[in-house]
């Protein structure tokens, strides 16, 4: 499994608890439970939180996983992730999502669940590709 060292990354940036809490939870009444439910593993970082973190601290969103085969940057709204001769177009705004092999568009997909984490979304992505190549 891919997992983000939050703690990790918090302890080594010095980053206040609160500031982190409220830049992942903008909407949430109690910050501070939700970003401890993440510390302590029983819940996940989304993919719009993911990307959230890693604008706050201008690093690539693969800088923030440990471990895993996907790299990812974004752009604006479009998140990109590229793993060998794949890559993977996600539009935040939209929730459409583009699969490419060696540049070649092969599949198309609009994710209309806002509950998706970012593991599953990488483990969607997975399964794609291993279907694309058994055909």
């Amino acid at each position: 499994m891919r997992a983000i060292k939050l703690d990790q990354i918090i302890k080594e940036r010095g980053l206040s608890t609160k500031d982190v809490a409220i830049l992942l939870f903008p909407h949430v009444g109690h910050p501070m439970n939700a970003l401890y439910r993440i510390l302590n593993g029983d819940a996940v970082l989304d993919a719009n939180q993911i990307s959230r973190l890693a604008a706050y601290l201008n690093v690539e969103i693969s800088e923030l996983f440990d471990g895993g085969g996907w790299k990812g940057s974004q752009k604006e709204h479009i998140l990109t992730l590229v793993a060998s001769d794949y890559k993977a177009e996600y539009d935040r705004n939209t929730g459409a999502v583009q699969l490419f092999h060696n540049n070649s568009l092969f599949h198309t997909d609009v994710l209309t669940s806002k509950a998706i984490t970012f593991d599953e979304f990488i483990g969607y992505l997975d399964a794609l590709i291993i279907n694309h190549k058994n055909k």
